[in-house]
């Protein structure tokens, strides 16, 4: 996330200058509590006027059949399953994810008119343990009816705990299709981090995503965690003179003659669900000539393409640098969403649909602030949607990346980046979720990388960054794993440096080069 936090983190910019900046071009309209709390009663009172509503569905009292779907945990008609955890165990939010399955791959019908969405998401999951009952994550919409392997379920939706309960128990590392159908108006939550709201928002031209970390679930029933990645496909349909992109490489559009176009957008790599992204409205779409294999494609706001554009297309040489240096860029396609929205911050990684806030593209900062972001935002597509957390907790391994990338691309110029940061950055371990995107996340995280870059040398620092998004593309990976792999590759003194870096109280010095 090149956010709130980040931008107060360039050395090229006072943070004097960059705080009337952002003062200026994107002060934030949510509120936010700032407690890390996304307990289910807690972000069922920030998005429900009434929290203790519940909805239940009855299923019609048939026999299902016998697929090998759903079944008794052991097949053995004992009723042997138990209930899926309504946790993914991260520490930073203990009341977000779910266990007890792993979700393969979702579907998502939705279908905009803003401010309603009507959406049906087709999820397969394959559960991990005999599963009598299992969660999915939902805030804020209604949900109308739930089925299970073709099967009528009930449920209860309380806060942010859709809660299922199929009619038989459902078997261990056997594929099942839940289809969820709901509706409402989605509205963001508030960010335990600050100060900008998650989820889906509605804008007076349109909408758009912003879900790190916890907001994936205010528009689709989910397993919001980076943990259980999935693929996707989106079938979004807005009215005709509107457009529809989402993550991925757009596989079809249809006319459905009656005003409104469906637009289908597949994502085949495994994302984490606060990666997914869907921008509705009055936008146009930019394609760009591809890079390799990959393709290209920016939406931005209607009639700003002849501005926005070659702003955007100085991300190339951006893209072609980082893939020689960090391996292949790892998906199919690659691009860009400008928004005209007061967000708070600059833009946030959306899987190769980074979102940037207008104001900050070539308005109201210097080119080479504009030209940073991009840099960071993009090397985020190797290093956090690519190679994604393992908890939270492990955000340096997001945004500590993407800000050395960041400098990496302005040494290309021939400027030392490496100056002027506070030595009294804090540790990159112990987090909380206030702290998620402070400054010492990002600076002292890219400073961590630079530091073990001047010990070993660029031969080997660049085989352990190529290694680490080959071992980890598609899955998600802990500090533990980076340490493991500096060990592996460059042996016990870097290994304690970075240790010393991680965790020592005041910031080290950079080793001379």
């Amino acid at each position: 996330m090149s956010t709130r936090r980040q931008v107060t983190a360039l050395p090229f910019l006072t943070s004097l200058t960059v705080a009337a900046l952002v003062a200026a071009g994107c002060s934030s309209t949510s509120s936010t509590s700032g407690t890390g709390d996304l307990s289910s009663e807690a972000v069922t009172t920030s998005t429900s006027s009434d929290p203790t509503t519940t909805e239940t569905a009855t299923p019609d009292d048939t026999t299902p059949e016998d697929t090998g779907a759903a079944t008794d945990g052991d097949g053995s008609g004992q009723g042997s399953g138990v209930s899926g955890a309504d946790s993914a165990g991260d520490p930073l939010f203990p009341g977000v994810g779910n266990g007890g399955y792993d979700v393969l791959d979702y579907q998502l019908d939705l279908r905009v008119e803003r401010p309603t969405v009507s959406g049906v998401a087709s999820l397969t999951i394959v559960p991990t343990q005999p599963l009598d009952t299992f969660n999915l994550d939902l805030i804020g919409l209604d949900v109308d009816t739930v089925t299970v392997a073709g099967e009528p379920t009930n449920f209860e939706h309380s806060g942010r705990e859709l809660s299922i309960d199929p009619a038989a128990d459902l078997a261990p590392a056997t594929e099942v299709i839940v289809v969820v159908e709901y509706h409402g108006n989605p509205v963001p939550i508030d960010d335990p981090a600050g100060p900008a709201a998650l989820g889906w928002y509605t804008e007076p031209a349109g909408t758009f995503v912003v879900a790190e970390p916890t907001g994936a679930a205010t528009w689709f029933p989910c397993n919001d965690h980076p943990t259980d990645k999935a693929t996707f496909e989106f079938r979004v349909t807005v009215p005709s003179d509107e457009v529809a992109v989402a993550s991925g490489v757009l596989a079809d559009t249809v006319d459905n003659g009656d005003g409104t176009s469906t637009w289908v957008w597949q994502m085949a790599d495994p994302m984490a669900t606060y990666l997914a992204s869907v921008v509705t409205g009055e936008f146009e779409l930019i394609e760009e000539p591809p890079i390799g294999e990959t393709q290209v494609r920016h939406v931005v706001p209607a009639g700003q393409g002849d501005r926005l554009g070659p702003i955007l297309a100085r991300q190339r040489p951006m893209l072609e640098l980082f893939a020689q240096r960090f391996g292949p860029y790892p998906f199919d396609s690659h691009g860009s969403a400008v928004v005209e929205s007061n967000l708070g911050f600059a833009a946030l990684e959306n899987q190769t649909l980074s979102i940037y806030d207008a104001q900050f593209m070539g308005v109201f900062v210097p080119d080479e602030f504009t030209d940073r972001v991009m840099a960071h935002e993009l090397s985020h597509q190797w290093f956090g949607d690519a190679v994604s957390v393992a908890t939270w907790g492990d955000i340096w391994l997001n945004e500590g990346f993407a800000t050395w990338s960041e400098y990496y691309w302005v040494e290309q110029s021939g400027v030392d980046p490496w100056v002027g940061p506070s030595p009294n950055l804090g540790p990159l371990v112990d987090l909380a979720a206030p702290n998620l995107f402070d400054e010492n996340v990002y600076v002292r995280g890219g400073f961590t990388l630079e530091a073990l870059r001047r010990t070993v040398g660029d031969d080997v620092f660049f085989e352990i960054l190529q290694t680490w998004v080959e071992r980890h593309s598609g899955s998600v990976a802990s500090t533990s794993d980076f340490l493991d792999l500096v060990q592996e590759l460059a042996g016990d003194t870097p290994t304690q440096l970075v240790e010393e870096w991680l965790n020592a109280p005041q910031m080290p010095a950079l080793p001379p080069r």
